[in-house]
């Protein structure tokens, strides 16, 4: 390999710098030096303004900087503590940074600002809190001759320096990221500071805190330096970001997120990526630090905007002493629980810094193709090993506990967990030669070099062998092992002990000792003999680098002395060809040695790369595993106490047929505290394969499985709620959360087993979900009800079919049914009584609970069953045999799958067209944006050798018909104005209102879906006697009148929701149904559902009714679609009474026993009407419950017994021809 001579430099420069004719040189090494030297003397030699106190203008103001002098004594301008954003204090806490005010005057930018908050366990054995939260500032270095730069429109290169710190530390203060070795040339210089720790990464995984806030104040610093670094004589089109360990595994997420585009044009990262196990994002999953951070001062609320809300008033100090609960085995691990995460591009976070996996991104080739320099230390775990090894208390306390290392490097996320002790075993092999002690020479090499690898430069290796094999052109790689006379490793040991008398080599860090000075951190730091020769070496490889975008740039280098830069190839470099510059040596040798060489730590690397999952890109982040499996757990199973107010309150765990899972605590409306155990997997993802079949059992887990906080929702577009709705959700929902009074960490849990009340999602089977802001559990938790609730897939995978065993359908009922079968198996764990199970839901939760009560594959899986405003005589939860392979096939057509194949093919093609895609099709379906709501709807199937459980083989009516159903106890409920939830949107939404308008009669009789209730021939004449009966039969139905907007309400709550019900209850109860009961809901509260289904704030004169899902205000606390709820005391005394009525049922299968009612007072079930020929209206006895919300009178409810239920109404359906009317129904 060809050496390049560095002793060379000081001769050529002290003899040869004036000197301006060079052409006749024989040696080009020494004529490229030459071009350098004259570079450098012709940039110096503008006039100076011999400004002592120099000054620039900003976009915001003006500042005055101070004069510093440089190592070689160049004097040049120093402007410190400008601000680049709004100090993130108060409401600005965990808000992405907001652009700085203007200020007047001139602003003293002489002095160092604040550091970000902190407690630094990097360098300090016991660190105190130190710094603000008012510290978004930057420095700036520059040419002390601005004026006359300016003047010459004379614009430098800038270096952009990101500090190190481990994302809990560090700052841009000058004596810690000193500018003197860099301002000895023509270079601007940017340093800056970030939020760390908690304040820079504290995320809930939604909108109340997206999360990256370290990222985002990057970006800004960023953005500040693009539109004002030219009034400091630097270019905007010519930015290199650099930065050093947590400050390179920023720059590398820089690399990677769209946001940062355009703000670079260079990137250099020393010992770090995106890609190192500490910096990858973590995902929703681990929301338990989010949770307990919470839980430490006093914020365990159970939504996240209360929490977030909660924490920007606790102290910043309290904060982020917070972080210390989390380390128990060792003081400083973890250094910090709190990560980078992949965020959600929504509404209220329009512009997410990163929102997939780093590797992802860049496998998708989703990078910024600028050149790039990597560069790593030949023993970066001396970052962990120093304090691990000349702490003698740790050292011994890992000498017992040799094992313990297997955890902290994260070995678990990284293979199967059946291979984990065979890895160890080979690690230990591997890097310590099976010794388990940190006694001798061997076993320390060993565990620096663990450290090394898996922390540092795998990660490097994988960063570079992926991105070169996706197209990133020019990336020029170094490899640091010179030994100076200061290091790194004495700072980090934060100990002067080193009784082992172990020769440390090249620490994390000790490359920035040549570029940066840091008196800060090394007193009496002064470069001599070949530590000068390197830092000269090192500083004109980053100028290099900064000015040209390349190290040894061709016009300056003769070709057999440039530094290579890797070659460009379509697949992964092999060893030959990952060629990289080689510093190496000692100041006690006096010599060092530049190289270019390859085999990239080859059998180290080989070694990882074998072992992982995945030979590429890591997977997993050791902070995932160690901090939440095993910190966060030895946390809550030593009895780490929390607030005051819970101070004798644990994390519940329980104990699964598939695991243990951990929860949180929440609290009911009247204080009452209770277990939260959110987003259990009840099946397997219905992905890939999956696809389109019943959901099978999940997967046992052996680790402590994180249940506290919710699921992905189920793919959807949600209609229902959004008048321009996106694809949100994932095929990954089949999660399930269950709500405990119960301490679920005593002999409670077995010996007093609770009724159970299993919740079904509404959402007209194509949106909703069980989410806790939307079935909130705190109403019902006030009574000893343990409470399900849980997830089911929606639209085209919850209902498409073929009506063959390719695809029988009815998937979203086969999830439900997947769900009450894990509640058989599970809810003891949880408190709850398998045998006294209620089901309850609204609307298709409704329709979908009494397909259940007629399943015979839902036999003895509950007792008693709730449904409101739906049943499966509704012809919206009816199968429909004339639709399903019709649609079926016009599916295939619209995604571009082959409709004219057999249905086993069209499913396979279906079955590989993404998701999102999917969903977005059924929109081809819509021919009035938002109507029909779905097309997909529950298929009668077949019972097969491929399809052995059908979950429902004939019509419900038929079914019905035969009393074929699970005679149990039953509530049937609806509310007075059902049709609400469609007229809402027809008539508050403008562009709707006038389309309808215009095409009443031609669009209704379908919004109707009367086509599939009467005959072509009946048509017409049904259609005539809608009109006449609702609409006053008037030719031209103008539904900006009050008289057609409550036609149009009354016909859709009768079409879709209150005949159906009539039919039900009649037709049960004549086929021997017993204990039945029956209410009509007619209080119109405080707020409304109507609002909701509205999806518009444009309001107009009509009073409106009881809507659809009104009921549902009074049991379930639903924050995500009224934020600033109240119930007032007419409100809450209804709520009273319904959760009495539901509990009341679920505990006494009877709303109103015998044993707290005289009979007078009971709501009393409906008649049997058996031993009729004909059922009558008057056969319908049920609850009336009327009233209007009165902020001080409670008396406006009202309960009574009726039995005449909208006899005109219900007679005109019964006398129409519909195909569903059962017969003798007078």
């Amino acid at each position: 390999m060809v050496a390049l001579v560095p002793s060379f430099l000081e001769t050529f420069f002290e003899n040869n710098l004036c000197k301006k004719d060079f052409g006749k040189m024989q040696n080009s090494v020494v004529k490229s030096f030459a071009i350098i030297a004259t570079h450098i003397l012709l940039t110096s030699a503008a006039d100076n303004c011999n400004e002592d106190a120099p000054t620039a203008r900003t976009k915001f103001g003006e500042v005055r900087g101070t004069v510093l002098k440089s190592r070689e004594g160049r004097l040049f301008a120093a402007f410190r503590g400008i601000p680049y954003a709004q100090p993130p204090v108060g409401n600005l806490r965990f808000q992405p940074p907001k652009e700085v005010d203007k200020w007047k005057g001139i602003r003293n930018a002489t002095e160092e600002a604040p550091i970000c908050i902190q407690q630094d366990f990097l360098f300090n054995h016991d660190p105190q809190i130190e710094g603000s939260e008012d510290c978004l500032y930057l420095n700036i270095y520059t040419s002390k001759d601005l004026c006359q730069n300016k003047r010459n429109g004379k614009l430098f290169p800038v270096m952009i320096f990101l500090h190190y710190g481990a994302f809990l530390s560090g700052s841009s203060r000058s004596d810690i990221i000193g500018p003197e070795l860099l301002l000895d040339s023509d270079i601007v210089l940017v340093t800056f500071n970030y939020r760390l720790g908690v304040m820079g990464f504290f995320t809930t995984y939604d909108d109340e805190a997206p999360g990256n806030w370290a990222f985002k104040d990057q970006l800004a610093a960023l953005r500040w330096v693009q539109n004002n670094i030219h009034y400091f004589g630097g270019s905007n089109k010519k930015i290199t970001i650099a930065g050093q360990s947590a400050g390179a595994g920023s720059v590398h997420h820089l690399l990677l997120s769209p946001t940062a585009k355009g703000l670079f044009q260079g990137a250099i990262t020393m010992s770090g990526s995106a890609l190192a196990l500490w910096a990858k994002p973590i995902t929703k999953q681990f929301f338990a630090i989010t949770n307990i951070t919470a839980m430490a001062v006093r914020c365990s609320l159970p939504d996240t905007k209360s929490m977030v809300e909660c924490l920007r008033n606790v102290s910043a100090h309290d904060l982020v002493n917070a972080a210390n609960i989390f380390r128990q085995f060792i003081k400083s691990e973890p250094l910090t629980p709190y990560f980078a995460a992949v965020e959600q591009k929504t509404e209220r976070n329009p512009e997410p810094f990163i929102t997939e996996d780093p590797s992802d991104i860049i496998r998708k080739g989703n990078f910024h193709n600028v050149p790039w320099m990597i560069g790593v230390t030949s023993g970066e775990g001396i970052l962990r090993a120093a304090p691990f090894v000349r702490q003698e208390d740790v050292r011994q306390k890992l000498n017992n506990n040799f094992d313990k290392i297997t955890d902290m490097l994260a070995i678990e996320l990284s293979v199967e967990k059946n291979s984990i002790d065979s890895l160890w075993s080979e690690v230990k092999r591997f890097y310590f030669n099976a010794v388990e002690n940190l006694d001798s020479a061997n076993s320390i090499t060993g565990l620096i070099n663990v450290y090394t690898d898996r922390a540092f430069i795998y990660p490097a290796y994988q960063s570079m062998l992926v991105h070169k094999q996706m197209g990133h052109e020019h990336i020029f790689v170094y490899n640091f092992d010179y030994r100076g006379k200061y290091t790194y490793g004495d700072l980090f040991a934060t100990t002067k002990d080193n009784k082992l008398k172990y020769k440390w080599g090249v620490s994390h860090c000790d490359d920035l000792l040549y570029i940066l000075n840091s008196p800060g951190r090394i007193p009496n730091y002064e470069l001599s003999g070949t530590d000068l020769e390197v830092s000269k070496v090192m500083l004109h490889i980053f100028i290099n680098f900064i000015k040209y975008g390349d190290p040894t740039p061709e016009h300056l280098w003769h070709p057999r002395q440039r530094w290579e830069e890797l070659p460009n190839s379509n697949s992964l470099l092999n060893e030959e060809q990952l060629h990289f510059l080689d510093i190496s040596g000692s100041f006690e040798e006096e010599h060092y040695y530049l190289n270019m060489t390859n085999n990239f730590y080859s059998s180290r690397m080989r070694f990882w790369s074998t072992l992982t999952k995945d030979d590429v890109t890591p997977q997993f982040s050791p902070t995932e595993m160690v901090w939440i499996k095993i910190l966060l757990l030895a946390s809550l199973l030593m009895d780490i106490r929390v607030s005051s107010k819970t101070s004798d309150k644990q994390l519940p765990l329980a104990i699964t047929k598939y695991g243990t899972v951990m929860g949180t605590l929440m609290i009911s409306r009247n204080g009452r505290f209770f277990s939260a155990f959110r987003g259990m997997p009840y099946a397997k993802p219905p992905i890939g394969e999956l696809r389109f079949k019943a959901p099978q059992e999940p997967e046992p887990w052996s680790d402590l499985l994180d249940a506290t906080r919710d699921s992905n929702i189920c793919i959807q577009q949600n209609f229902l709620f959004s008048k321009e709705p996106e694809v949100e959700g994932s095929e990954d929902c089949l999660y399930i959360n269950v709500y405990s009074p119960i301490s679920t960490n005593s002999d409670e849990t077995t010996n007093n087993l609770l009724p159970v009340m299993v919740a079904f999602p509404y959402g007209a089977f194509i949106a909703g979900s069980s989410s806790s802001d939307l079935l909130g559990p705190e109403y019902l938790l006030d009574r000893n009800v343990v409470l399900v609730t849980f997830n089911y897939r929606l639209g085209i995978f919850g209902f498409f079919s073929t009506y063959d065993d390719a695809a029988p359908g009815n998937w979203a009922f086969k999830d439900q049914l997947a769900a009450l079968k894990w509640v058989q198996n599970n809810i003891a764990a949880f408190g709850g009584n398998p045998e006294c199970v209620t089901i309850f839901g609204a609307s298709a939760g409704a329709g979908s609970i009494h397909h259940h009560i007629l399943s015979p594959q839902s036999k003895d899986l509950f007792h008693a069953a709730i449904t409101q405003s739906g049943t499966a005589l509704a012809l919206w939860a009816q199968p429909q045999r004339e639709m399903s392979l019709v649609v079926a096939k016009t599916q295939a057509e619209i995604v571009g799958c082959n409709s004219t194949v057999s249905t086993g093919e069209i499913v396979d093609c279906l079955r590989g067209i993404p998701a999102e895609d999917l969903v977005n099709s059924m929109n081809y379906f819509r021919f009035m944006k938002s109507e029909p709501l779905t097309v997909y709807l529950p298929a009668i199937e077949f019972e097969t050798e491929n399809n052995p459980e059908p979950f429902i083989t004939e019509d419900p009516k038929e079914i019905i018909e035969k009393g074929e159903f699970s005679n149990v106890p039953w509530i049937i409920g609806v509310t007075s104005n059902e049709g609400i939830l469609r007229a809402a949107p027809f008539v508050r939404q403008t562009d709707l209102l006038k389309t309808l308008n215009a095409h009443f009669a031609e669009y209704f009789p379908e919004m109707l879906a009367l086509q599939f209730s009467v005959t072509e021939e009946d048509m017409f004449s049904t259609w005539v006697k809608i009109k006449e009966f609702y609409f006053q039969n008037k030719d031209i139905i103008d539904i900006t009148v009050p008289e057609s907007i409550q036609g149009l309400i009354n016909v859709y709550s009768d079409r879709a929701f209150l005949y159906p019900a009539y039919q039900t209850s009649l037709l049960h109860m004549h086929k021997g149904h017993e204990n039945v009961w029956f209410y009509y809901f007619d209080y119109k509260g405080n707020r409304t559902y109507g609002d909701v289904f509205a999806a518009t704030e444009n309001q107009i004169d009509f009073q409106w009714g009881v809507s659809h899902c009104d009921d549902l205000l009074y049991l379930f606390k639903s924050p995500q679609l009224f934020p600033n709820a109240y119930l007032n005391s007419s409100d809450l005394a209804m709520s009273d009474l319904m959760i009495s009525l539901f509990t009341n049922f679920a505990t006494y299968f009877d709303p109103t026993p015998q044993i707290f009612f005289d009979d007078e007072h009971r709501w009393k079930p409906l008649l049997s009407t058996t031993h009729k020929e004909v059922m009558q209206n008057s056969d319908l006895r049920y609850l009336k419950i009327t009233g209007y919300y009165n902020v001080s009178n409670i008396d406006s409810i009202k309960l009574s017994m009726a039995n005449t239920f909208h006899p005109d109404r219900m007679r005109f359906w019964t006398d129409l021809p519909l195909k569903e009317n059962i017969q003798n129904l007078s």
